[in-house]
């Protein structure tokens, strides 16, 4: 099955041709932790999964064009 997967800032480089956007072909009941394994992206980098607009574990199964977006964390200034 595919799904569009969107890795944003430093973590596009872990992406397929090391693009923001790429279509994944993944197997039925990946999580999204499995599929970052799997592309190489360290827990550290990862702040925040989301799937279809929806923020989410990244214990959560993806379904067949499901959008999965993965940010990294932001630094602030001083407060």
């Amino acid at each position: 099955m595919e799904i569009t997967l969107k890795l944003y800032g430093n973590l596009k480089r872990y992406a397929p041709d090391k693009k923001e956007d790429a279509r994944v072909a993944i197997d039925p009941a990946t999580t999204i932790r499995a599929l970052l394994l799997q592309l190489g992206v360290p827990d550290a980098q990862v702040w925040m999964s989301a799937v279809n607009d929806t923020v989410v574990e990244d214990s959560t199964a993806l379904n067949e064009g499901d959008i999965v977006e993965v940010f990294e964390p932001i630094g602030g200034g001083d407060a």
